[in-house]
């Protein structure tokens, strides 16, 4: 298949220590370090991030003919993104050599395998032009919005070029909590497929919900497709008057949330377009992410052939009555 991803590319940085540790030995760790204090670190590791440079990978891994609509900037973190998706055998398109920003980059200072602190610069992505849009391919057979552009009218205009064409789309749009409820819903109404966590489900609705009273009343609100990401604790979909809930089975201990949810987002996306199985889609999916936190770095994580243990589904016909 034919696929196009839109979304950001960045470099995640993980600093990882035991322990947050002064460079001075007689002061004591898990303090509030003075300035100009060193701090000492076990492991410094880079590796490609963003929602976009992931959902591309996912999608290449399994075969499909793979462009990229991102912005990345002129600098030593875009020419590596830019030796990824050489690696990976998907094709970049859009701005890729922005002269007007940095690439965008995630710092996550970790201790004790989990991450402490997240700094993220949003930068080159910002930067994504309405023009950009018309490097897209017009003849797609899958288009998935791994993020959301910075303004509303330039996603707008993408559903709008993909509707034109007759592509279906899937949408994971994370950081909704900046923008505008009303548009954003018509906006995901027009995709055919909608993949958010519980989180984000709650501002569209106006209050929190479990992962499958969201996808419930999502589907109920005129959504086609809905998939709730609910992490460890499970996910829900919602299709054609139907709830499907699943309990995560997977037996791991999380070493790292990062792009768990943009590789789900992906997965089910890529294997719901193969097959239009809700099933294969939602267990493809559920073993990707459970990969992906079993490593720092997503990328390394992301699986050809995911290990598909099987998963108990309960599927839920009276959609409109209590769950």
């Amino acid at each position: 298949m034919n696929i196009g991803v839109v979304g950001s590319s960045s470099i995640d940085v993980f600093a990882v220590s035991k322990y947050f540790r002064p460079q001075k030995e007689d002061r004591q760790a898990n303090v509030i370090l003075e300035h100009g204090s060193k701090l000492w670190l076990d492991d410094a590791i880079n590796e490609p991030g963003g929602g976009g440079l992931l959902s591309s990978i996912v999608f290449a891994r399994q075969d499909h003919d793979v462009q990229l609509l991102t912005v990345i900037a002129n600098d030593l973190f875009g020419s590596e993104i830019r030796s990824v998706a050489e690696e990976e055998n998907f094709q970049l398109v859009g701005n890729i050599e922005a002269i007007k920003s940095h690439t965008d980059t995630t710092i996550h200072l970790s201790s004790n395998s989990q991450d402490q602190t997240t700094m993220c610069f949003e930068g080159s992505f910002n930067l994504l032009s309405k023009k950009d849009i018309g490097s897209l391919a017009s003849d797609l057979d899958w288009l998935h919005i791994a993020d959301l552009p910075n303004e509303k009218a330039i996603l707008s205009k993408i559903v709008k070029f993909a509707r034109s064409h007759n592509i279906p789309i899937s949408i994971n749009p994370r950081s909704i909590h900046n923008t505008p409820v009303k548009s954003t819903l018509k906006t995901i109404r027009a995709c055919n497929l909608l993949i958010i966590n519980a989180d984000e489900a709650s501002v569209l609705l106006g209050g929190f919900y479990s992962h499958i009273e969201a996808a419930q009343k999502l589907h109920l609100s005129k959504i086609k497709h809905v998939v709730i990401y609910g992490g460890d604790d499970g996910s829900a979909v919602a299709f054609n008057q139907t709830v499907y809930s699943v309990e995560s089975n997977f037996k791991i201990k999380p070493m790292e949330y990062s792009g768990a949810e943009s590789v789900f987002a992906a997965a089910y996306a890529e294997r719901y377009a193969a097959t239009l199985s809700i099933e294969q889609a939602i267990t493809h999916a559920q073993a990707q992410a459970c990969s992906v936190k079993t490593i720092s770095g997503a990328r390394s994580a992301i699986l050809k052939q995911p290990l598909l243990e099987p998963i108990e589904i309960n599927i839920h016909d009276n959609i409109e009555g209590e769950l």
